[in-house]
């Protein structure tokens, strides 16, 4: 199952069935306008009830699926707007590979992209780094599940997701507001790169506007505009930004803004509202064997706690704050490599390091390791826990 937090807005052609609120069966040629796996918001010429039964397909990929009324968004001279469930799990509406709840929340970016062999389409959650690979690139290797092979990925065709038909225009969608939450002084733990990237602010009220990043993070962005927004204020942002394509918007409050008078822009600082739910940790039944080299460093350590952006290491050496380090964590499929900055001290358990690079075929191998471990941890077993839940890397 996918989470909610991931939904491409793209303007699908669709043929929707159902029963309005008179009481009369139609069947009509609309939009979907955003799609995830197991939700879609949806334009139709008829007043529907809510937890109305409908029967959805897409025009592109000849697949159906049953779905009922979630809620009526907006309204507009087009029609109503309307967020449904699709209810067949089992059926791939839009034949696109979405993040499932299983995967780390945290990223810097989010495309859509498609396997330059098999054609195959996922949204693709881009660290820092692999996002600055795929904008001097266009192009990322990562692991294809229809292929079983690492691939080159690249910004999607959509011809056969877009199959023609008339598109209408929607109405703006309200953003719902999610309740402000306290910011620690020191909260934010991923590294930010400096990379300028496309991207595109949404509110409902102003619609959509083009701004550049200045830096990137997992768990946020500062970017320039025309407009000022404000502090505390709700948006949605898309990480990178594909003029007329698919893009995947989440999302983002605003944590600080500042005009820059002499260039007519204003910068701004957001944080993702997903990033207040941290990475995934996992605490493995046997501690992980890894080592790490710094300044005048050479030792072998164990992970005790993980995560994608962190680990907690219990090591004999007497590791200074704020040391860098290059880091191997040893697997049967092979080693890990990362770098890594020591940032807390966890009382009588260890040193707490995050990850600061990595590259993509290192953070897939993380991926799955974290993956495993969770696994491995819902099976039955006589031997202990490792350390408490409280030790956190991250």
């Amino acid at each position: 199952m996918s989470r909610p937090g991931e939904h491409v807005t793209v303007r699908v052609p669709v043929i929707l069935a159902g029963t309005d609120l008179g009481g009369r069966a139609f069947q009509e040629k609309t939009l979907a306008t955003v799609i995830a796996h197991n939700e879609a918001t949806i334009l139709s010429s008829h007043s529907l009830a809510l937890g109305q039964a409908l029967e959805i397909q897409c025009i592109g990929t000849s697949r159906g699926a049953a779905a009922r009324v979630l809620a009526q968004l907006s309204v507009s001279p087009q029609g109503y707007i309307y967020e449904v469930d699709i209810r067949s799990e089992d059926t791939n509406l839009w034949e696109i590979g979405f993040p499932s709840a299983a995967e780390p929340e945290v990223a810097a970016g989010r495309i859509l992209l498609e396997c330059k062999v098999c054609r195959a389409q996922e949204v693709a959650l881009l660290s820092a780094s692999e996002l600055e690979i795929f904008q001097m690139n266009q192009a990322i290797l990562r692991p294809c599940p229809q292929c079983s092979e690492v691939r080159a990925w690249v910004k999607p065709s959509l011809e056969k997701l877009l199959a023609s038909a008339k598109e209408r225009k929607p109405a703006a969608v309200a953003i719902p507001e999610p309740p402000p939450r306290a910011r620690a002084q020191n909260e934010r733990s991923e590294p930010r790169a400096r990379i300028k990237v496309p991207a595109c602010v949404k509110t409902s009220e102003f619609g959509e506007e083009r701004v550049v990043t200045e830096n990137v993070s997992e768990g946020g962005l500062g970017f320039t505009a025309h407009r000022t927004y404000k502090p505390g204020e709700c948006v949605e942002i898309a990480v990178p930004y594909v003029e007329g394509g698919a893009n995947v918007f989440v999302k983002a409050r605003i944590q600080w803004a500042r005009d820059l008078p002499s260039l007519g822009l204003a910068a701004h600082g957001a944080a993702y509202v997903h990033a207040s739910r941290r990475a995934k940790r996992v605490t493995p039944r046997k501690p992980l064997p890894l080592a790490f080299i710094g300044a005048g460093q050479h030792a072998k350590a164990s992970g005790v706690v993980i995560s994608m952006v962190g680990v907690l290491v219990v090591c004999a050496e007497e590791i200074g704050l704020a040391t860098h380090v290059r880091m191997g964590i040893e697997t049967p499929q092979g080693l890990i490599r990362m770098g890594a900055v020591a940032k807390r001290r966890v009382p009588q358990v260890g040193m707490a390091f995050e990850f600061t690079t990595m590259g993509p075929n290192d953070r897939m191998a993380l991926k799955r390791l974290i993956l495993n471990l969770a696994k491995q941890l819902l099976q039955p077993s006589s031997e202990g826990s490792g350390p408490p839940p409280s030790a956190r890397p991250d």
